[in-house]
């Protein structure tokens, strides 16, 4: 799979690319990289401004700072590795986490779970 930085350079590679939008390679890249980092990053809802349909799975980030305090019993070093994000749906007004590790954890914001994606596409 391919990393964001080199679809970049692939679509300012393009021949009609530089001559369509009439910029320089380095430009390219650059609008190409801010266009998917902005794409990644507003997939992020956060909870108090919006919440999921009802019981839908859905990608949640986990605000473990409320939560410390409960997992004290998993010692410093778990603690600094603890997972941040994992998948949990909302049901009557609560979160409903699959793995009881997470029961005890604010969740800060979520996101829909992306369709798979097809190997045969580029």
């Amino acid at each position: 799979m391919k990393t964001i930085e080199e679809k970049a350079i692939e679509y300012a590679d393009r021949p009609t690319t530089a001559k369509t939008w009439g910029m320089h390679k380095r430009a390219l890249i650059d609008a190409y990289l801010a266009g998917a980092t902005e794409a990644l990053t507003s997939q992020w809802r956060n909870v108090e401004d919006e919440l999921p349909p009802n019981a839908d799975n859905v990608l949640v980030h986990i605000d473990f700072s409320d939560a410390k305090r409960n997992m004290d019993n998993f010692g410093a070093e778990t603690w600094e590795s603890a997972m941040s994000h994992t998948v949990a749906y909302y049901r009557d007004e609560c979160w409903n986490f699959l793995d009881e590790y997470y029961c005890d954890c604010n969740v800060d914001r979520w996101m829909p779970i992306p369709e798979p994606t097809n190997p045969e596409s580029k």
